[in-house]
């Protein structure tokens, strides 16, 4: 039987913010979306079992205005993805990395051959070193791009299309990976 452990609530919540769009959530440490203030942000909590408390909150390094930021996070490790899916053209994706309790920004990931509106982090998925993050309106019939990580540098490794894709499919609108399988 499931019961509540805990109601999460936002450090600088207002009425209207978002709060919850996006939640990801590993082991002791809870990532929420909060994308609808400013750029956006991403709230992290730090969990002990049966406490959680407010560790950190998470802002692009270069966010403006209706960005998106925190529209789809995913949490693995510690390493957080988050997605600015109007952030410029085509969307942006962010990782951020865990030292002890502090968040930095590690990398902005942009696919190679966006275009203006693609949706780029409307949806994205971390394990380990691969991030796979969803781009629901590219090529109009929308895509997935997979990243990698050796070090502190992540690099673009593949666009994925469903074979017979159509024109308003919306592929990437939603993306999930685990280990060498993407959906």
């Amino acid at each position: 039987m499931w019961e509540l452990q805990a109601k999460l609530t936002s450090a600088a919540g207002a009425d209207g913010d978002g709060f919850g769009t996006a939640v990801s959530l590993v082991d002791n440490t809870a990532v929420v979306g909060v994308p609808a203030v400013g750029a956006g942000r991403v709230e992290v909590f730090a969990g002990d079992g049966t406490d959680w408390s407010y560790q950190a909150t998470l802002v692009p390094g270069d966010g403006v205005e209706g960005d998106g930021f925190g529209q789809s996070v995913c949490v693995s490790g510690s390493s957080v993805l988050v997605g600015a899916p109007s952030h410029g053209d085509p969307g942006a994706a962010y990782v951020f990395t865990r030292s002890g309790t502090s968040w930095s920004q590690q990398a902005q990931l942009l696919p190679s051959d966006g275009a203006a509106g693609d949706g780029f982090g409307r949806a994205v998925s971390l394990d380990g070193s691969t991030a796979l993050i969803g781009a629901d309106l590219s090529g109009g019939t929308g895509a997935a791009y997979v990243f990698t990580r050796s070090g502190s540098e992540w690099t673009q490794r593949t666009r994925l299309v469903p074979s017979g894709a159509a024109a308003g499919d919306h592929a990437g609108a939603a993306v999930s990976l685990y280990g060498s399988y993407a959906m």
